[in-house]
């Protein structure tokens, strides 16, 4: 199996929007929103505004999604990026795709000179939750919280 690991445009959208409905259904703090997603990816793919998606393919079939976001980091005093959104569709778990895309996120995000890459998981996904520490992330003591606007 050839895994590609390649940056993602406005013309994979729509993979990406059922990526993320899939992502969703698994998350149970959000809901899947066609036309909410959308306008968000186009946000990353159409601009140079310190956010990147990258997809996984095998061979010509859409595998994967990491969408990666830079912000200011005062704990780090510069650049930590963030990882948004992780999914590998459930055919090809197990096959490696997920550690390509996140060492493809480590890669940009050195390119970006961060100092820290971080992320938040729901606590429920004990598979994704061993994965993440298996790929060299450690499990904060802090919680993450949001509040809708």
């Amino acid at each position: 199996m050839t895994i590609t690991i390649r940056q993602a445009f406005t013309a994979d959208i729509n993979i990406l929007n059922t990526f993320l409905a899939e992502l969703f259904a698994i998350e149970k703090d959000f809901k899947a929103d066609h036309a909410k997603q959308k306008r968000a990816l186009e946000m990353i793919t159409g601009s140079d505004a310190g956010a990147v998606i990258f997809m996984a393919e095998s061979g010509s079939v859409p595998a994967g999604m990491i969408n990666l976001q830079k912000i200011v980091s005062t704990a780090s005093g510069g650049y930590s990026v963030l990882v948004e959104d992780l999914y590998v569709s459930e055919q090809f778990r197990g096959t490696g795709i997920g550690k390509k895309l996140l060492e493809r996120a480590v890669q940009w995000a050195r390119e970006q000179q961060a100092l820290r890459i971080q992320l938040a998981a729901d606590f429920r996904n004990k598979r994704a939750m061993a994965f993440y520490e298996t790929n060299g992330f450690s499990i904060s003591s802090m919680l993450c919280h949001y509040r809708m606007l």
